[in-house]
């Protein structure tokens, strides 16, 4: 299962996830070099994302509670969203590598549009 970082929180806690659950890190060095470790696991709702950050004493930045606000209330409504979102992106790179490595030898001449000059 891969970790993944999602966003800073405050100073020295982030946003991370995997495929099961949110997590709440905290970064930590490791011979001068910073480790983010878990240090709870939310699968279920933005509630209790919330209470966890009160019980560590987490105090998100104006930025951080932005973010947060914009996800669903339930981890696994964002999960499904992150995977429609990452399917997109994989079609679209797909779609341009089409494209772009066509062995067309036509020259490539901009449409332009005769209304705006």
């Amino acid at each position: 299962m891969k970790n993944r970082f999602l966003f800073h929180l405050a100073d020295g806690w982030a946003l991370g996830a995997d495929s099961l659950q949110w997590m709440l890190l905290r970064a930590r060095k490791r011979h001068a070099e910073t480790v983010w470790q878990p240090q709870s696991y939310i699968g279920s709702t933005k509630a209790v994302l919330y209470s966890c950050m009160r019980d560590k004493g987490v105090n998100p930045t104006n930025e951080a509670k932005a973010k947060l606000d914009e996800l669903p209330e339930k981890f696994r409504d964002w999960w499904k969203e992150d995977l429609e979102r990452k399917s997109s992106n994989i079609e679209q790179k797909s779609i341009y590598r089409t494209r772009c490595s066509g062995a067309s030898n036509e020259k490539f001449t901009p449409k332009t549009d005769k209304a705006n000059g």
